[in-house]
């Protein structure tokens, strides 16, 4: 045992197989191997930060977090398609779970797939709940504060971690505001965070 959170998402998985994803929050894709079952689970997180692709080639399955490692593998061809290019030229990106390549897809946002014997199934295990966001529900000062408020949350569980923590900044409002939060959340000890709390005081 160690203390990566990888391990408690591995016990989960054992313990409630893909119900276990309606209990993941964060950024994620991930293989799980039911050695019993000789079932195949594949997972993107929901909002679909982190990357999934995958080919299928009658029994065999390549996949990878990029197409540059996918396209690496001799089983894996590299026609592309001519809808997904057509669809790069009017959108500016491909739509999931279509690539630029013929038999390549792209694992949706919330989603999971499921590969064994029998052949492959695929679900949504979340979406965005629009029905109980109701545009337009409070003042603009109320809005503003439980828009801060959600932000404090988010920053605050992303810095728990058992590694350490970086930020990647652009210089633009988003990742700014999410450092400047990250130092007033961030746990006394933090060398980076500290140092943007000594740069505020000045």
């Amino acid at each position: 045992m160690t203390r990566s959170d990888t391990e408690v998402v591995l016990q989960c998985l054992v313990e409630h197989g893909r119900k276990a994803l309606a209990q993941f929050d964060g950024m994620f894709a991930f293989a799980f191997w039911d050695n019993l079952e000789r079932r195949l689970l594949l997972a993107r997180d929901r909002i679909g930060i982190k990357p999934l692709y995958y080919y299928r080639h009658g029994r065999d399955v390549v996949f990878a977090s990029e197409l540059k490692a996918l396209l690496q593998h001799p089983l894996v061809m590299r026609a592309l398609d001519p809808l997904s290019v057509s669809k790069y030229f009017s959108y500016g990106y491909v739509p999931a779970p279509h690539t630029i390549f013929v038999n390549i897809r792209k694992l949706e946002p919330g989603a999971w797939l499921e590969l064994d014997g029998g052949g492959e199934t695929t679900g949504r295990y979340w979406d965005i709940p629009l029905t109980d966001n109701p545009v337009g529900a409070g003042h603009i000062d109320e809005c503003s504060e439980e828009l801060l408020r959600l932000l404090r949350a988010s920053v605050r569980r992303q810095l728990r971690s058992d590694v350490p923590v970086g930020v990647f900044l652009s210089g633009g409002i988003d990742s700014s505001a999410i450092t400047a939060l990250a130092a007033q959340e961030a746990p006394a000890g933090c060398k980076f965070f500290d140092w943007i709390r000594s740069a505020e005081l000045r």
